[in-house]
């Protein structure tokens, strides 16, 4: 799999927060590619105009520059030159052979595990949106990683990191969307949930973060570009509308409802222009105006879309110019079960067109006179005294019902339809709402379940069903006005049995109408019951747009129904607790006679008051936790242990620093390691990267020898993997000639006569005749008294000697100081392929630097630059005081971004050999 991830740096100035932000993430993007080089491979792309170019990354492919920005296709106020997402997108297409695409804002880095996830996603699903993580503001982007990875953060709800297919872009459509402007989210990922077969959105899998949250999307400065991006979004929704793929995720068809038709505000807490920002609000009858002042124009309902004359209830479907749909969704229960709570929920997912409660069925039908499925005139003026105290009606729809009514014209459920386009039309135009699907909520319309059935054969149900202790209890505290709080618990029982037993009438005869879902269940566990209310309703589920429902909540509660505020709080067991009191000992004894059979059956226990409260709780004992009691965690201290006192007279001296007794410790360490027989440190290294190492890689190994780690590293990386060895010396370079041929490893080991160093040529080479391993290109105190040959040898640069498309991913140097000059000329490779590097360095102050000529400071800035981390064979970690202090030989540089992993290697490597040996 190859994946191409492109970004769009910006050159700013260094009061911006990208001046910080952008080389983390150029960093990160870096470290995760190496991370995930086993696994996939990634490329890395930036692309931006010309003045942007001085800030690229040089690990980065450069795109051709981008020649147009969003000012070349709109007219702005402010000045801004933001590029057109279609156009850094088509050219990482254009210009990458990559499988996958990912686009991500310039400030979002990720996690080094980012791209190994990716691909293992990849797997399951064919398309990711991966939510960030914020972490803490800096004030410097060049923090090591550590600082930044280890921080948790916390979840950030925006969509900022895109992950999709080549042949999913064939189909998107991005219009003139800019980037640098809110929406620009929304229309990538609506444009690959529409495409991908199998999306994911991975809300918090902790995979990018964001450096601080300063929320500059709230800004006014630049609605232009935000109203720009919205027209885009609203194009886009239209287009997905027209072919049919709305359905395919709920967060698909809430967009269209939000940006197309405009039925909800898409997110109130962005900016608006102040003629956006006030909704026209329903207008009062006017013959209710007392003051003086001219009242304000009504808004205006169309009422002719619906019928003038007479329909009967029933039948409706051989019709055609309906102004509501017929297929709505009715959520019902006994009065204080959650209905409000579940219709707000199941209203994320479905989008529908919610209002407040009608009471049609329950009480309004009681007020009316029917004769032959038509209104009595008389009679309708007195439920419209109800109706418009419930629900506020309009002026036109007043006149609607009293001129059909007149006419003797008016059946009931013209007379509903019209109450429910009243409410739609508060928020909606006729058109959207001809195309909503909408919900209506009224508990007690539970026991009216065949006559709304007659109205709409095509409606579905949700029935609600809640413990009756709590329900009862909510009843008698807030419904006040019946006098409920005296009603006996008969009374209660009876209405609570009433409720189920109608519901189990209706699905006697219309089991595929109708969902019961338990209170308690939906407060638990939300996504598994609203998935499951989802594939009732034969919609998709996104569990993602669950915590939206605190918007759609306030839609269908009246200012009026305080009782009702809870479920625009957050949801925890404390709502299906409810009270925190119970009904008396005599009160629950009837109530678990009376209710026995239905008790047992919905999973319910009465359980009689003692000394403390107590609840009517789920038998399931998971789904029992009583708030309070998930998550809790307890932390213990141990108790300091005494200590004597000291004698006063004991002389006062300062105690050593930390780092002092570190360093004495490590060099006490060292020189007892260095005691060791050296074949004790070539068995580490061989330990060592034959647990870096994987099948199929590619390796080098500088002054190969006889072969001692050249074989090892053939076996590891297996048949489809390569080991490049260099070895000048002519006898030593010939027979490994003919040991690689005798094991037939031609095709796995590629070896070279010539050496490696920073600079290309030809050099004289000293080899030690008696003893070999001492060779090299530069006299040392080492050759006294051994009988030195100078030979003219070749040497090149390690980067001209590996080709750029065969990735290294671990390198062995044993060059007799020369190491150091191996790797200056191999800094392409270290850049972009980040291996992993063992390297014998010898004591840096007597042996290298003298004869090779570099300091100190040359050697730790290198390092530093290509940033990799240097530890010796033994797993410490080098530390520049040691420049003139006791080392051991073989160093082990590591890339920063895999310090962590590639140390646990070492230290195993190195439990490996030395456990058991007393050191």
């Amino acid at each position: 799999m190859k994946i191409g991830h492109i970004v769009n740096p910006v050159a700013v100035g260094e009061s911006s927060d990208l001046f910080v932000a952008q080389p983390v993430t150029f960093r990160t993007m870096f470290a995760a590619k190496r991370f995930a080089i086993d696994q996939v491979d990634v490329e890395l792309m930036v692309i931006g105009y010309e003045e942007d170019t001085v800030i690229f990354p040089d690990r980065f492919k450069t795109l051709p520059q981008l020649q147009r920005s969003v000012m070349d296709v709109g007219a702005f106020s402010n000045q801004r030159k933001l590029p057109l997402i279609r156009d850094i997108l088509d050219a990482a297409v254009k210009n990458s052979d990559a499988e996958y695409f990912i686009y991500s804002n310039v400030d979002i880095s990720p996690m080094p595990y980012f791209y190994s996830a990716v691909a293992k996603s990849l797997r399951d699903n064919d398309a990711l949106v991966i939510n960030r993580r914020t972490i803490d503001k800096c004030d410097s982007g060049n923090q090591p990683l550590d600082h930044y990875y280890c921080q948790a953060g916390e979840v950030h709800p925006g969509f900022d990191c895109f992950v999709f297919s080549r042949k999913q872009y064939e189909q998107f459509q991005l219009f003139d969307a800019c980037i640098g402007a809110n929406w620009i989210g929304r229309v990538l990922i609506c444009n690959l949930l529409a495409f991908a077969n199998q999306p994911k959105i991975i809300k918090d899998g902790h995979l990018t973060f964001h450096l601080g949250d300063d929320r500059s999307w709230k800004s006014t400065k630049n609605i232009d570009f935000d109203e720009h991006n919205e027209e885009q979004v609203s194009k886009l929704m239209a287009h997905l509308h027209h072919q049919n793929l709305c359905d395919k995720h709920p967060l698909l068809e809430q967009s269209y409802q939000e940006f197309h038709l405009k039925t909800l505000d898409p997110d109130s807490t962005r900016p608006k222009r102040e003629d956006q920002t006030v909704k026209a609000e329903t207008t009062m009858d006017t013959s209710s105006q007392t003051t003086a002042e001219s009242p304000a124009e009504p808004a205006k309902v169309d009422f002719s879309v619906l019928p003038q004359q007479h329909r009967y209830s029933s039948n409706w479907s051989e019709h055609q110019d309906l102004a509501l749909r017929q297929d709505p969704v009715f959520v019902v229960g006994h009065p204080r079960s959650g209905t409000t709570l579940l219709q707000s929920l199941v209203a994320t997912q479905l989008t529908p067109a919610i209002f407040p409660e009608t009471h049609f069925f329950s009480i309004v039908r009681s007020l009316i006179q029917v004769a032959g499925d038509v209104v009595d005139n008389d009679s309708l003026e007195k439920s419209m005294v109800f109706l418009n105290e419930k629900l506020n009606l309009s002026p036109q729809c007043k006149q609607y019902l009293r001129n059909t009514a007149s006419e003797k014209q008016l059946s009931p459920k013209m007379m509903f339809e019209a109450l429910v386009y009243d409410q739609l039309s508060k928020n909606l135009s006729t058109e959207q709402i001809r195309d909503a699907r909408w919900m209506e909520k009224t508990p007690d319309h539970a026991e009216h379940l065949e006559v709304i059935h007659r109205f709409y054969p095509d409606a579905k149900f949700i029935f609600v069903v809640r413990d009756p202790q709590r329900a009862i209890l909510s009843r008698r505290k807030h419904f006040i006005w019946n006098n409920e709080s005296s009603w006996p618990i008969d009374r209660h029982a009876d209405r609570w049995l009433t409720t189920i037993n109608s519901v189990d009438q209706f699905f006697d005869n219309n089991p595929e109408r109708i969902h019961y879902v338990r209170f308690e269940d939906v407060v638990q566990e939300q996504q598994e019951q609203i998935s499951a209310i989802c594939r009732f309703l034969e919609i998709p589920f996104s569990a993602e747009l669950l915590e939206d429902y605190r918007r759609f909540n306030k839609q269908q509660n009246l200012e009026w129904e305080d009782w009702k505020k809870s479920t625009e709080q957050d949801i925890s067991s404390d709502i299906a607790n409810g009270v925190a009191n119970s009904l008396s000992v005599e009160d629950c004894r009837q109530l678990q006679t009376r209710l026995f059979s239905h008790l047992e059956r919905f999973g319910y226990q009465v359980t009689e008051p003692d000394s403390s409260p107590s609840f009517l709780q789920p038998q399931d004992p998971v789904r029992s936790t009583l708030a309070g009691t998930d998550g809790m965690t307890m932390t213990m201290t141990e108790p300091k242990a005494k200590t004597e006192p000291k004698d006063k007279t004991e002389p006062k001296t300062k105690p050593k620093s930390r780092r002092h007794n570190r360093i004495a410790a490590k060099e006490s360490l060292l020189r007892a390691l260095e005691s060791c027989d050296n074949r004790h440190f070539e068995n580490v290294l061989q330990h060592f990267y034959g647990l870096c190492i994987e099948p199929g890689d590619r390796v080098v190994d500088v002054g190969a020898h006889k072969g001692r780690h050249t074989f090892p590293m053939a076996e590891a990386v297996g048949n489809n993997g390569t080991v490049y060895a260099f070895e000048p010396i002519p006898k030593l370079h010939n027979a490994l000639h003919q040991e690689i041929g005798s094991r037939g490893l031609q095709n796995q080991i590629n070896l070279r006569r010539l050496a490696l160093s920073h600079e290309s040529g030809n050099a004289e080479f000293l080899v030690v005749e008696d003893e070999p391993g001492l060779s090299g290109l530069r006299e040392r105190t080492s050759h006294n008294g051994h009988d030195i040959q100078k030979i003219a040898v070749e040497v090149e640069k390690m980067d001209d000697m590996i080709p750029e498309s065969q990735r290294l991913s671990f390198i062995k140097t044993d060059a007799e100081g020369a190491d150091f000059y191996i790797l200056k000329g191999a800094t392409r490779i270290l850049e972009n392929d980040r291996p992993v590097v063992a390297f014998e360095c010898g004591r840096i102050n007597s042996f290298p630097a003298a004869s090779y000529g570099y300091e100190e400071s040359e050697f730790n800035q290198f390092f530093d630059s290509m940033e990799y981390v240097l530890y010796d064979i033994a797993g410490l970690k080098y530390d520049p005081e040691f420049w003139n202090k006791p080392t051991l030989n073989d160093l082990v540089a590591i890339p920063l971004e895999s310090e962590d992993y590639y140390r646990e290697m070492l230290a195993m490597a190195t439990l490996r050999e030395f456990s058991g040996r007393g050191i």
